[in-house]
């Protein structure tokens, strides 16, 4: 076998070792996605870890603010908002 043919094979593992695991984290995600249906939580279980998960985003871009300044802020606490409404309708 040349050097040609070895490096062509060693793609060809490679590529299949990249799908594999793309299918195995697809999988591991839908099973996920699956079981937490299966146990919904109560209303105001919700709300309190949307207000919780909204409080440590508010803080994180407090702090991104303070090293990125204003735009920096702008855009991570518009994702808080984004994010804890995305909460409340669908966790």
């Amino acid at each position: 076998m040349n050097v040609a043919e070895y490096r062509a094979e060693r793609r060809f593992e490679m590529r299949e070792k990249k799908v594999l695991k793309g299918v195995v984290a697809a999988a591991l995600i839908l099973v996920v996605i699956a079981v937490s249906g299966f146990f919904p939580l109560d209303l105001e279980a919700r709300v309190g870890l949307c207000e919780e998960a909204l409080g440590r985003c508010a803080m994180d871009a407090a702090v991104a603010g303070l090293m990125g300044g204003a735009h920096a802020f702008g855009a991570y606490a518009a994702g808080c908002v984004l994010g804890y409404s995305w909460c409340l309708d669908y966790y």
